[in-house]
């Protein structure tokens, strides 16, 4: 009884540990959809929307162009906005 509540529990640690870790991931990805809402929004939307994203924005602007990180993300955007 005591070896199915510690595998529980250690079951529970797991998922919570790849939530956190993929939680990048999302927040990486939900750019595009973010830009498209941008696109169609009102100006209080927009400046939530450049907040929550600006870190990424400025990763964007002082990463060198040519780079992959710039590459994807132009695709990515372009995407989603076109």
């Amino acid at each position: 009884m005591k070896q199915d509540e510690e595998d529980r529990n250690r079951s529970k640690g797991y998922v919570v540990a790849a939530g956190c870790a993929s939680l990048p991931v999302f927040y990486l990805l939900s750019i595009g959809p973010a830009a498209w809402l941008h696109d169609r929004s009102n100006r209080p939307v927009q400046a939530i929307l450049e907040l929550i994203y600006a870190p990424l924005t400025w990763l964007y602007e002082h990463d060198t162009a040519g780079t992959w990180f710039h590459l994807v993300l132009d695709q990515w955007v372009e995407w989603w906005t076109s």
